[in-house]
């Protein structure tokens, strides 16, 4: 077992108290909203986690909670995955949604610390967990998470009716655009996951073999 050092431990509490404040912040702005449409608790969750920004970073703070509380290193193969998926959040949101400065409230906060903070604080804690073996990550694991999102919000579109982003709406791009465009996000998710296992191929040997391993 790899036993993480005190500034990864110190890096991934920080990673996990901005992704957070982060999500209670989003929630609340979306409570807001939804609520002076008269939208239940269990509506208004389904809809939370409608967002792949929202289940994203939950996924990147599980990582972040093992981290700080059983100091022990991840498995630099899979945690490469959430990675990959944050690192296209902030691509999608830097160059395709709305700058923050066209939010207002919570909601602007909240995207700041989802979209812009917590992807170049998880990616460098990959960095700093990443192991020889990282460039071997299986890709079955690497599709089958935004295979399974992409799934999610279509059945749930084609039941209530409701996508979380525009561009992946039948109803307002057409069912050929919509699918063109989740083709596209699963193509930069893609290219994201095999520039990191090749950047960590390059450098996999710049780490000692037994380095932080007991």
């Amino acid at each position: 077992m790899r036993i993480a050092s005190a500034r990864i431990r110190l890096l991934s509490g920080i990673c996990a108290l901005v992704i957070v404040v982060g999500l209670i912040l989003q929630w609340r702005s979306v409570g807001l909203l939804l609520e002076s449409q008269g939208t239940g608790f269990l509506a208004k969750s389904f809809q939370f986690l409608a967002w792949f920004t929202v289940v994203t970073n939950l996924f990147c703070l599980g990582y972040c909670i093992r981290v700080f509380a059983k100091a022990s290193m991840p498995n630099g193969r899979l945690m490469a995955v959430p990675c990959a998926a944050i690192i296209t959040v902030f691509l999608v949101a830097a160059f395709v949604l709305k700058s923050p400065g066209d939010l207002r409230g919570l909601a602007r906060y909240a995207d700041i610390l989802l979209h812009y903070g917590s992807p170049p604080l998880f990616s460098l804690l990959w960095w700093l967990c990443r192991d020889s073996e990282t460039r071997t990550v299986p890709w079955v694991a690497g599709a089958g998470y935004p295979m399974t999102y992409a799934a999610w919000i279509f059945l749930r579109g084609g039941l209530t009716g409701y996508y979380p982003y525009p561009f992946v709406d039948p109803a307002v791009r057409g069912v050929m655009s919509a699918a063109v465009h989740v083709l596209v996000m699963f193509g930069l998710y893609a290219a994201v996951l095999a520039i990191l296992l090749i950047a960590s191929t390059g450098t996999s040997n710049l780490k000692p073999p037994n380095a932080e391993r007991h």
